[in-house]
C-alpha cells in the first residue's frame, strides 16, 4: 500500500499552479513463535507473535487474525505490554495505539491444548482491509504418562522388623517429564 498527500500551492498573482507530492510505502510483517516447550496434551501452549512495522510512515489500525490453528486449539486468553483488544466474533486482535516506522508490537496468544499430534499454528498481520502477510508454526503435541512399580525387596517380614522395597519410575510417554513426584 502507498500512501500519498497532495498539496496544491495557488498563488493568486500567477497562473502557475505547483503540485507537491510525498508518497510513503506502507508494510508490516509478522513472525510467529512456540514459546511452551514441550508442548503436552491438557495443558496450554503459548505463541509469541511479533508485528514489524518495515514501511516509511507509522501506522494505526493494525489487527492480527488467528484463525488457521489445528483441530485440538482452543483460544484461550492473550497477554501484552502493549494494547491490544480482541474481538471475539471476528477472531481479530486490535492493536490501540500507533506502530512507529521500524517498530514493533509483541502479543502472547494462550490456547489449551485438547489433542495431540502434529499441529500447526497460522497468523496473519493486516491493516484496515488488507492483508500484509502471515506467518505459521508447526509443532509437536505430547501425551505425558509414566508407570510407577513397587517390588518388595524383603519376600517375608516379621511383625517390627523392617521391610525394603524397590520403587521403579518408567517414562512410558512421548516426552521427558520433570519435576515429578512419587
Amino acid at each position: 500500500i502507498e500512501v500519498f498527500n497532495f498539496r496544491e500551492i495557488i498563488v493568486p498573482s500567477s497562473t502557475q499552479n505547483v503540485f507537491v507530492f510525498n508518497a510513503y510505502f506502507t508494510n508490516l510483517t509478522v513472525k510467529k513463535e512456540v514459546i511452551t516447550n514441550p508442548v503436552v496434551i491438557n495443558k496450554t501452549v503459548d505463541f509469541n507473535i511479533t508485528v514489524t512495522n518495515t514501511g516509511e510512515c507509522n501506522l494505526t489500525s493494525v489487527w492480527i487474525n488467528e484463525t488457521g490453528f489445528s483441530k485440538g486449539l482452543e483460544y484461550d486468553s492473550f497477554k501484552s505490554i502493549f494494547n491490544w483488544t480482541y474481538d471475539a466474533k471476528n477472531k481479530l486482535w486490535y492493536l490501540n495505539e500507533t506502530l512507529g516506522i521500524g517498530k514493533t508490537a509483541d502479543i502472547i496468544l494462550t490456547f489449551n491444548v485438547t489433542e495431540s499430534g502434529k499441529m500447526q499454528n497460522n497468523v496473519s498481520v493486516g491493516l484496515s482491509n488488507y492483508t500484509f502477510g502471515n506467518d505459521t508454526v508447526d509443532f509437536t503435541v505430547y501425551v505425558p504418562n509414566m508407570t510407577v512399580e513397587k517390588i518388595s525387596l524383603t519376600p517375608e517380614v516379621e511383625v517390627g522388623n523392617p521391610a525394603s522395597f524397590l520403587i521403579r519410575v518408567t517414562n512410558t510417554g512421548e516426552c521427558v517429564l520433570t519435576n515429578t513426584n512419587v
